[in-house]
């Protein structure tokens, strides 16, 4: 069974062709609206795993205890090919609505047992624009 090494959220993630490494841009943890619900028009979202050796279902999802269902939700299969291997799985999350300003959890399942997780802030400011736009909120 794998293990997690890290859940991360932020604005980009670049990879370099030649080396294979990954610059993680704009990390954030807390999203700034003036209003509510607001759309996130995009984030990225890194989920490092070790420790396995073979095929597992994953699931990841963005869920607040008052909601009837998550915000988000992705199903995959992760494949490992042995357990030395540090797999980095990268998402590109698109047009998240969140209906409330409070914490919301981004909860990874691998084989449907709760792996990691973390929180994800989304706060009210007083600071309404003019143009009534659900595509104005900022990261901090």
């Amino acid at each position: 069974m794998p293990i997690g090494l890290a859940l991360v959220l932020c604005d980009t993630i670049i990879e370099d062709k030649t080396s294979g490494k990954k610059s993680l841009i704009g990390l954030f943890g807390q999203i700034q609206t003036p209003k509510i619900p607001c759309v996130h028009q995009s984030m990225m979202l890194l989920v490092s795993l070790t420790g396995g050796k073979g095929n597992y279902p994953c699931k990841i999802v963005c869920e607040h205890p008052d909601l009837p269902a998550p915000v988000f939700s992705i199903s995959c299969t992760v494949k490992m090919d042995n357990p030395f291997q540090v797999l980095d799985l990268i998402f590109k999350i698109k047009s998240i609505r969140f209906p409330l300003a409070s914490q919301y959890w981004i909860r990874v399942f691998i084989d449907e047992v709760p792996l990691m997780m973390r929180p994800i802030s989304i706060i009210k400011t007083g600071k309404q624009t003019e143009i009534d736009d659900d595509s104005d909120s900022n990261e901090s």
